[in-house]
């Protein structure tokens, strides 16, 4: 065993010995993603969000809340400031239509860059209703940010309390029907979003879209 050890060690003295100065190559490591490139999902809504992450930059996903139904019984609900329009409290309790109890709930199915069904929220409430949709969210910077909507029917959106959209409209929703850009702030943000219902279908879309230049 003491010879074997011996020669092993002598083989690998010759070995090393015989490897020039400067002629070894460190295996090359994996490259590292890039950042801040525009990336391709194969459509619009979700290139646009995962750009905007590439970038470190806020897309609006994450947690999303509603509250609702109130009334919108003659249209009454479009103008009427019910309390989440002056104060977003997600522990507070509100007088719904119909004397409802109203709760901020967890909209855990909401979907950015699709048309949501609002009517799955209240499958029983089926005419002349208003709901809210709320989302916080964190950017590094401060920059504007263009923000795509769709509703059915009426559709209001604010900013950080700033009404940036009061549209009273009775229509399908469809991706793109309203265009806003929030001045985002850095820190914490919040978003709002009202949709006052007639009859019929009841629905939502949201999804951010990519600024004419990213903040440096």
């Amino acid at each position: 065993m003491t010879r074997l050890c011996a020669l092993l060690t002598a083989t690998l003295s010759v070995a090393v010995a015989l490897v020039p100065p400067g002629s070894f190559t460190p295996a090359a490591q994996p490259a590292k993603e890039p950042t801040g490139e525009y990336v391709n999902k194969g459509n619009r809504p979700d290139s646009a969000r995962a750009t905007l992450k590439s970038h470190g930059l806020p897309n609006l996903e994450g947690k999303w809340h509603y509250a609702g139904p109130f009334d919108n019984t003659d249209k009454a609900g479009f103008d009427s400031a019910y309390p989440p329009e002056k104060k977003v409290e997600l522990t507070a309790t509100y007088a719904g239509k119909g004397d409802r109890k109203v709760t901020w709930k967890e909209y855990d199915t909401f979907a950015l860059g699709k048309v949501a069904d609002l009517q799955k929220l209240f499958p029983d409430v089926r005419t002349n209703a208003v709901v809210y949709l709320y989302h916080k969210f964190e950017s590094p910077k401060a920059y504007k940010m263009p923000i795509s909507f769709g509703s059915d029917d009426t559709i209001s959106v604010f900013v950080n309390g700033k009404r940036l959209l009061h549209e009273a409209h009775v229509r399908p929703a469809a991706p793109d029907q309203e265009m806003v850009t929030a001045d985002v702030k850095a820190g914490t943000n919040e978003l709002l979003v009202k949709v006052c219902q007639e009859a019929g279908d009841w629905a939502v879309y949201v999804n951010p879209e990519l600024p004419d230049s990213v903040p440096e």
